[in-house]
């Protein structure tokens, strides 16, 4: 399933790199390549924030990355990247400045009383256009949090990536409190095997469409729910509430996006907004936080300070097909592992006429004819989504066919019995399912499950997002 190489002599090509010189390589879904720190040699590098060890062999495939190194040092490349070069010109000082003005807050943080407000540490906010290097600077700035000895707390609100300790189409949220995972960066989802990195353990709701535009709506109630849950877990862990919490996002590349910007700030109460790669975002969140008086601000938007960031110059594009690969490679990475943990789900056959079978489809609002000429001023097309409109149950009798074979369900805490559309809609996960085959002439339905026994009497829920894939 995983692609495996066999290398020689006359494939290892070795890299020296001077200070403050940064490595960069691509690698195609098909290939993969190992990299190595040389030891013996002085010098440190290190990937987003997480530092290689000496002589430990990093295998990356199906990646566009980068190895900095603060001192200098040597790398040895076992197989042929795509694309690999060195670079002399980045943003890393401009990336570790930052992390040292969070960590000066983190530290008036700690100083406080545990309950009062001065507790809270900083709450940073990373928007821009796609490829401009968003989650990148996410993992750099947990790295770097982590390696000070501190507990950020890491929130991925971008559905259309490749998803955080999950299967992409989600919004999650975890405790980073150990080191990360180089070759996977923030790590792998939370599975019962053994792991050389220990395992997080996230919140996740499942969105299940791709553009947070799809489903204005409910992309809103999902956030104000991990808002909620976020906000109650760091009262209870101080070292979190210490460190504050790092926020990706999806891709905002205009001024349209302002008002979704706006309410992520209100309700994850955030103290700062990093915009890279775009001049235009960057104006407009400073005329929307910074630009009124105090006195005609809201005290919340009054503490929002707004900062522009360089974009590195080894953020690329990724053209579809390379990013439908990578989110391939998080769902079956999920069912089945990779080289360092190979997992084997288990089939397991589920009655469609059973009483505890209740499957849910997310509706796409974006794909509805609505008028929005006649909306009252202030107010987008998700206005007109009623609650019945953004989930609905699919009919088992007549509806359930061969359409949903090679989708990811997600099995939700909720019950399946008298379970209505609200709590549906905005219901927690408790892992997913991969439909292998619907049986329409028994009434059966063949899923791979992660764990063994019978998918638990849950609701199941099915979006747009993840697309249709083969597990093969």
């Amino acid at each position: 399933m995983w692609p495996t190489q066999l290398f020689d002599s006359a494939t290892i090509l070795t890299r020296d790199l001077k200070p403050n010189q940064e490595f960069r390589f691509e690698v195609p879904p098909s290939t993969s390549i190992t990299i190595r720190l040389t030891a013996g040699t002085a010098g440190t590098a290190e990937l987003f924030g997480t530092e290689l060890s000496k002589g430990l062999p990093y295998t990356f495939t199906c990646c566009k990355s980068a190895i900095y190194t603060w001192t200098g040092c040597s790398l040895s490349i076992e197989g042929t990247p795509s694309v690999e070069y060195i670079a002399e010109e980045t943003p890393m000082a401009t990336y570790l400045n930052l992390h040292v003005a969070l960590e000066k807050l983190r530290v008036a943080a700690s100083d406080c009383p545990p309950t009062t407000d001065g507790a809270q540490g900083p709450r940073i906010l990373l928007v821009g256009p796609p490829d401009v290097g968003k989650t990148t600077l996410c993992k750099i700035l947990t790295g770097y949090s982590i390696r000070q000895g501190r507990k950020p707390m890491v929130i991925n609100l971008d559905t259309a990536g490749e998803g955080v300790l999950t299967v992409p189409g989600t919004i999650s949220a975890a405790s980073f409190g150990s080191v990360m995972d180089v070759e996977d960066g923030f790590g792998s989802s939370p599975m019962s095997a053994p792991s050389a990195i220990p395992v997080k353990l996230p919140l996740v709701y499942y969105y299940g469409l791709e553009a947070a535009e799809s489903g204005v709506r409910r992309y809103k109630r999902l956030i104000s729910r991990m808002a909620v849950a976020v906000n109650s877990r760091l009262e209870e862990d101080i070292e979190s509430k210490n460190t504050g919490l790092i926020i990706d996002t999806p891709s905002f590349d205009n001024q349209t996006n302002g008002d979704l910007i706006s309410y992520i700030v209100a309700e994850f109460s955030v103290t700062t907004i990093a915009v890279l790669g775009s001049e235009r975002l960057y104006n407009t969140m400073l005329k929307s936080f910074s630009s009124q008086p105090p006195s005609s601000q809201s005290q919340q938007s009054s503490n929002v300070n707004v900062i522009k960031l360089p974009t590195s110059g080894g953020c690329v594009d990724r053209d579809a097909p390379f990013k439908k690969a990578i989110r391939d490679a998080a769902v079956k990475k999920y069912f089945f592992g990779d080289d360092k943990c190979t997992l084997s789900p288990y089939t397991v056959t589920i009655e469609l006429d059973s009483p505890t079978f209740s499957l849910w489809e997310i509706v796409d609002s974006s794909t509805e004819n609505k008028n929005i000429s006649f909306l009252p001023i202030g107010e987008d097309e998700s206005s007109l989504q009623t609650e019945d409109e953004v989930v609905r149950k699919v009919q088992a009798a007549t509806e359930v066919d061969s359409r949903y074979e090679n989708m990811v369900l997600a099995v939700l805490q909720v019950d399946a019995r008298d379970v209505g559309r609200k709590e549906v809609a905005e219901s927690a996960v408790l892992g997913f399912v991969f439909v292998q085959e619907v049986d329409e002439k028994e009434r059966r339905m063949k899923v791979l499950s992660p764990v063994p026994g019978r998918v638990p009497a849950k609701a199941l829920l099915v979006g747009k997002w993840p697309e249709g894939m083969f597990l093969t």
